[in-house]
């Protein structure tokens, strides 16, 4: 028989650990996960870690103060932020912002539809046509919606 070790622990914070090993010591807290959880994940897996700052942590033996792979520029707040418009999970406000981006393409989709579905004389640069507004509604939440995220972002050039 083949022996396998099936461990059922926070996918998350196992890669940030997996990291630890091995980039040799650098340990960083992954943007999804809470603190209190990474610590209970550091415990089971037997690594000492005290808290370095904003940016990140150091380990009681590390001697290498590296920035994290992820430190987020503003801190806590833009922590927050991306959790809460990436991680639909993460809470209640986080799942209406989703459902709301999600009734928003729905509405932008169908807009395009029946608009082109219907009165083919009609002037395409006509403004006053309630289609007109609510596509100028769609668009306006989705550019909001992208700016908001490449500002929290914790590193832009893997954003897009």
């Amino acid at each position: 028989g083949k022996e396998e070790y099936f461990f059922d622990r926070n996918q998350e914070a196992f890669h940030a650990i997996l990291y630890y090993y091995q980039s040799r010591g650098s340990l960083y807290i992954p943007p999804a996960i809470q603190e209190h959880v990474f610590y209970q994940e550091l415990d089971f897996w037997g690594i000492s870690a005290q808290q370095k700052g904003e940016n990140g942590f150091a380990l009681a033996d590390d001697t290498d103060h590296q920035k994290p792979p992820h430190a987020f520029r503003w801190g806590k707040p833009q922590k927050m932020m991306y959790v809460f418009l990436n991680k639909p999970k993460s809470s209640f406000g986080a799942r209406i912002w989703a459902s709301i981006d999600i009734f928003v393409i729905l509405c932008s989709v169908i807009n395009l539809v029946v608009e082109s579905y219907g009165n083919k004389n009609r002037d395409p640069g006509d403004t006053t046509t309630p289609y007109f507004a609510v596509d100028a509604s769609c668009v306006t939440f989705f550019t909001v919606d992208i700016v908001l995220r490449c500002l929290v972002a914790p590193v832009m050039a893997t954003f897009f």
